[in-house]
């Protein structure tokens, strides 16, 4: 990328250094407090756990930002709560099973990777079938948003509240330029919970300082294992498309080895989650553009961040402040995000006819139908089918691969077919 102030592999001065880091500070905070809150929320009712769990999600996060920028991909590029994992939490509601099939899949990943065997999945998952994941996990979480906009305070002023927050966040974007609309989500969470205060006030509890050690416990279920593997399939890709944008777009050297080795750092880090049990970590691919309004490419950038949110996780009276904010804030804030995937997916998607037609469709119905199916219909499943039959990002994701798969086949069959044609009748 040309114009760039400071490459990959230089440290500005130390003053800009300090503001780089600041910058990318205030754009990962809100996102680990946002992603942290709609998973304990799913969890706890307890403030003190909720406190607890998001501590943990900013340890793993600091720590696997340190580790990707001195020994995985070696990017300027943030780490946080994986929304496909947050989907995958809520979808199979089952605390200790989740959390154990998630060690085990980040073992898998970083095998995976090690092994270089992260590539052949990009067969199956083609421009079209990613674009339709990102809609598949916003389809899934949706129920969890509605969960959290009506399990506390006043229905009617909730829902009044979300719609009216979310469509002057979505106006803001337009209006707002540079650090502010770089940072509208930090200043969505503080003016939000500000705002929703003042009409219903709360009473604060000062907690003790205090850090959550390892908790786990091991809890294997098969249909969950499974469940997890499916997600972290599209995991792997969405790490993989991260990694790729930002190392192309700053010309960086040895791409498939820095993928191979981010995708590895991915897995431990995945696989400590899982034993801390708290959701595990993705690359964004949000990091080309800071790059672009920063000008600045330096990896350095980001040490400061990881050791900044290493900190934060043992002050358990800051994070504290975090996991008070209303539900309904969280839930409101998040949906703004979703928006913002939904237009990406939509983007990205291509009908190119009518079998492409057909595979978006009847993959996006199968997920919405057994996402907002009643339970009642799934209690005859057996357990070996249930992964499948009864999870709607899943079911969407393998009748999409199908649809997918065949088509193309059946494209180039005829594609070829017509060239023989051709050439027998010249």
């Amino acid at each position: 990328m040309k114009n760039l102030k400071y490459g990959l592999d230089e440290i500005p001065k130390f003053a800009e250094l300090l503001s780089l880091s600041f910058y990318w500070l205030v754009v990962i905070t809100p996102i680990l407090i946002i992603g942290g809150r709609i998973v304990s929320d799913f969890h706890f009712s307890d403030a003190f756990e909720k406190t607890i769990y998001v501590q943990k999600v900013f340890f793993v996060s600091g720590l696997t930002i340190l580790f990707q920028i001195l020994f995985g991909h070696r990017l300027p590029l943030i780490s946080g709560p994986s929304a496909i994992l947050i989907a995958g939490i809520y979808a199979i509601n089952d605390y200790f099973a989740s959390y154990t099939s998630m060690a085990i899949c980040g073992l898998f990943v970083f095998f995976l990777a090690t092994k270089g065997k992260v590539y052949s999945l990009q067969k199956l998952f083609t421009q079209k079938i990613v674009a339709l994941v990102f809609l598949f996990i916003i389809i899934t979480l949706l129920p969890l948003v509605l969960d959290l906009i009506t399990s506390e305070g006043d229905l009617t002023f909730n829902v009044a509240f979300s719609i009216i927050f979310v469509s002057s966040l979505l106006i803001l974007t337009k209006l707002l330029r540079g650090f502010w609309a770089s940072n509208l989500l930090l200043v969505a969470l503080f003016s939000g919970t500000v705002i929703y205060l003042l009409i219903f006030p709360r009473s604060f509890e000062i907690i003790e300082p205090y850090f959550a050690g390892f908790q786990f416990h091991f809890s294997f279920r098969f249909e969950v294992f499974i469940s997890f593997l499916f997600f972290y399939l599209a995991l792997i890709v969405n790490d993989v498309s991260s990694i790729y944008s930002v190392a192309k777009m700053i010309e960086a050297e040895k791409i498939d080895e820095r993928i191979s080795r981010g995708v590895s750092i991915t897995g431990l880090s995945n696989f400590l989650s899982g034993i801390l049990s708290v959701v595990g970590t993705v690359n964004y691919a949000m990091s080309p553009g800071i790059i672009a309004s920063t000008r600045s490419a330096s990896r350095f950038a980001l040490l400061p961040v990881a050791f900044m949110l290493i900190l934060f996780s043992f002050f358990p009276i800051l994070i504290h402040c975090f996991a008070m904010i209303p539900k309904t804030v969280i839930a409101s804030v998040f949906i703004y995000v979703l928006c913002y995937q939904c237009i990406f997916a939509l983007k990205s998607l291509k009908i190119e006819g009518f079998g492409s037609f057909l595979t978006i469709l009847i993959s996006i119905l199968v997920c919405f139908s057994i996402t907002f199916a009643p339970k009642w219909v799934f209690e005859n499943i057996p357990d070996v089918l249930e992964p499948v039959v009864g999870n709607g990002f899943i079911a969407g994701l393998l009748v999409a691969i199908i649809f997918e798969q065949v088509l193309r086949k059946k494209d180039k069959f005829i594609s070829e077919t017509r060239g023989h044609g051709k050439e027998g009748s010249g």
